[in-house]
């Protein structure tokens, strides 16, 4: 698995939503990256900024579904966590997987998006949430880059293994189904109890094949998780875990369910 170049995303991108969309629903194999809007100063050395949408959900303050438009500010307390969709609609063949990544102007600001992956197959707005680890507001302005997709080659991959899940094709209003509400351990505890302390996590040196052992292990106890969950969990790098994962799911070990993993053996190898 290696992270696409700038000069190939651009070779593969298209802005054509309609066409994308109608070759996966006939059973079809797109060969473009869907990006749209497209616009070629965000693209970077090896990743692509998204920029905020229109609208948006706080998890922490009973405020309910919000718009932010042109000339508006979406205004992010401390302690406060919001989910928003992005102002690009995405979409990647089976080939190709994305992860999304926080931009480190905002990270110094105390702003950091937790990380997601998109599968192959996905298509429509994405979903990202941004918390406020600081203790002061962050403000960013309507369509301002708050992040930033970077795209994987997913080889030897296989039609029927792209993603089909429920989250393809979300509209932003869907986001009103999102539980929210007001965070007790803020209100009464203080920002500064809050906030999870820096943790550092040791990359072990071990090899693939132990490493595939020790994820099974951790699928055999019946759990769902999710591609940072393990990396944590037994100190593997990212982008290994995820390397083995895609090859359990071919080999039918794994199974996603609304974009987390879940055993469908639960014996290791």
């Amino acid at each position: 698995m290696s992270i696409l170049s700038r000069s190939k995303i651009l070779s593969l991108v298209t802005e054509d939503i309609e066409s994308f969309r109608a070759k996966l629903e006939r059973g079809e194999i797109p060969s473009n990256i869907l990006i749209s809007p497209f616009e070629a100063r965000s693209l970077g050395p090896t990743s692509y900024d998204l920029h905020i949408g229109e609208r948006y959900v706080s998890l922490t303050a009973k405020t309910g579904l919000s718009d932010i438009g042109p000339g508006r500010k979406l205004v992010i307390e401390p302690g406060e966590a919001i989910t928003l969709v992005s102002k690009e609609y995405i979409g990647l063949p089976q080939n190709i997987a994305g992860m999304v990544f926080s931009k480190v102007s905002w990270l110094e600001r105390g702003l950091s998006q937790i990380s997601t992956y998109v599968h192959p197959g996905f298509y429509g707005p994405l979903r990202e949430t941004l918390v406020n680890q600081s203790n002061k507001t962050v403000e960013l302005d309507h369509g301002s880059a708050f992040c930033q997709i970077v795209f994987l080659d997913v080889p030897e991959a296989k039609a029927d293994e792209r993603y089909v899940g429920s989250r393809r094709n979300q509209k932003p209003e869907e986001l009103e189904k999102i539980r929210w509400g007001p965070n007790p351990r803020v209100l009464e505890r203080g920002i500064e109890d809050v906030i999870p302390k820096e943790k550092i996590v040791v990359l072990r040196e071990i090899s693939k094949e132990e490493a595939e052992k020790e994820i099974l292990e951790l699928f055999s106890r019946g759990r769902v998780l999710y591609y940072s969950d393990i990396a944590e969990k037994l100190g593997l790098d990212l982008e290994l875990v995820v390397e083995i994962c895609n090859e359990l799911q071919s080999k039918g070990r794994i199974e996603v369910i609304d974009d987390a993993l879940q055993s469908r053996r639960c014996t290791p190898s």
